[in-house]
């Protein structure tokens, strides 16, 4: 159940995942789990994605809901 309207809907899918190494970066968003890393990209995967569902979301004329 989606609700009042059971129109159309679209999904959104990303992949992420880690790598099994350390990361050494320094930054204060590194991971802090050892030997585990996101060192490919896949977690800029997910931001984007969620960035691209909230602008799809907000948008009244969207002919589908998200």
């Amino acid at each position: 159940d989606f609700g009042p309207d059971d129109g159309p809907r679209v999904a959104l899918r990303a992949d992420m995942d880690a790598l099994p190494m350390a990361e050494r970066t320094g930054l204060p968003f590194s991971s802090d789990v050892p030997n585990v890393a996101h060192a490919c990209g896949h977690d800029a995967h997910t931001a984007v994605l969620l960035g691209a569902a909230l602008a799809m979301a907000s948008e009244p004329e969207l002919p589908v809901g998200v």
